[in-house]
C-alpha cells in the first residue's frame, strides 16, 4: 500500500470513528421513566419535582392550537402550543425544538382548567404566572402512555413565593404522549 493510499484510508477511518462518535453521543443518554423530572434553581438551590407526563392534546383543525399539561404531585403546568405550531397524529415531536412554548397561569384540558403551580423548596406550593419551555432533544423509541419518548430541554418560570413574583429556571425531562 502506498503511502497515499494509507493516508486516504487512515483519514477516511477517522471521518468514520468521528461520524459514529458524534451520531452515538448526539442524543445523549436514553432517560429512563424514572428519571422524568424538572430540576429548578431556586434561592441557590436546586429542586427536583418527579414528573409523570406531558400531554398533548391534538387537534385535527389545524386552525386551533393543540394544548399541552404536564401534572404530578409537585407541579401543574400547561398551556397552549403556538398556533402554527402542531406535532399533529404523525408526533413530529422534533418540530418543539427551539421554540419557546408559553406556560399560562392556568392549564390542561380546556374543560378542567388548572391553576398552575411548582412546589419549591419545603414542599412550599408556589403559583405559577407564566414560563416558558424550550425543548432540545428527543429520546426514547416507543409512543404512548406505556412509552418512554422522552422530551428534554430548559425551562423558565414566573412564580408568585412569599418574597413576591420570582424567576426560576432549570431543566426537564418528561413524557411525551399524544391524545386525541
Amino acid at each position: 500500500m502506498t503511502a497515499m493510499r494509507a493516508s486516504a484510508l487512515s483519514r477516511m477511518l477517522l471521518l468514520g470513528l468521528s461520524a459514529f462518535l458524534a451520531c452515538a453521543g448526539g442524543g445523549g443518554k436514553t432517560v429512563e421513566p424514572g428519571d422524568w423530572k424538572m430540576v429548578l434553581n431556586h434561592d441557590g438551590e436546586e429542586i427536583t419535582i418527579p414528573l409523570k407526563s406531558m400531554d398533548v392534546f391534538l387537534v385535527e383543525d389545524e386552525s386551533y392550537p393543540e394544548y399541552f399539561s404536564i401534572e404530578s404531585e409537585g407541579a401543574v403546568l400547561g398551556g397552549n402550543f403556538p398556533g402554527d405550531l402542531h406535532v399533529g397524529y404523525e408526533e413530529e415531536w422534533k418540530r418543539l425544538f427551539g421554540k419557546p412554548i408559553l406556560i399560562d397561569a392556568q392549564g390542561g384540558d380546556p374543560r378542567e382548567m388548572q391553576d398552575c403551580y411548582v412546589e419549591l423548596a419545603g414542599g412550599v406550593r408556589s403559583r405559577v404566572t407564566g414560563g416558558t419551555i424550550i425543548f432540545e432533544k428527543l429520546s426514547g423509541e416507543v409512543n404512548g402512555s406505556e412509552g418512554d419518548l422522552t422530551l428534554m430541554g430548559r425551562i423558565m418560570l414566573t412564580v408568585e413565593t412569599e418574597l413576591g413574583i420570582e424567576n426560576v429556571s432549570g431543566t426537564i425531562s418528561v413524557q411525551a404522549v399524544t391524545w386525541g
